[in-house]
């Protein structure tokens, strides 16, 4: 039969997506699989600023290699990995491209929430 899941332009349950919807509005992961790719993703003068919110679930975002980009995330029970290897199991994971180095302005800004499960961050 169909397999059963649930989606929306930012969130997903118990099913594996790949999301399109809008930065700004952040993403969900719930006891499934989600990939992400804002390597694409204007930060304008301003910067953007994004949360990934992961619970039972694996989320895999994908940034640009030369991106300004810093990472915050805060885990229990779970698993965030950064682009450089480094990770946290429990506590807090804290990342940034050499491009986001003393840079106020422009920054995609990440911060992540992981319950129970797993967030990666890979460069493109």
């Amino acid at each position: 039969g169909k397999p059963w899941g649930w989606r929306n332009h930012n969130s997903a349950a118990f099913t594996e997506t790949a999301f399109t919807g809008e930065v700004k509005d952040g993403y969900n992961v719930a006891f499934g699989r989600g990939t992400i790719d804002l390597s694409g993703t204007p930060t304008g003068k301003g910067g953007v600023r994004t949360t990934i919110n992961v619970a039972f679930g694996h989320a895999k975002i994908t940034i640009g290699a030369k991106q300004a980009v810093r990472i915050r995330s805060s885990v229990a029970f779970g698993q965030a990995v950064a682009p450089d290897g480094s990770s946290a199991a429990f506590g807090e994971l804290r990342w940034e491209s050499p491009a986001a180095k003393d840079k106020k302005d422009g920054v995609l800004d990440i911060r992540g929430n992981v319950a129970f499960g797993g967030l990666e961050i890979v460069t493109k």
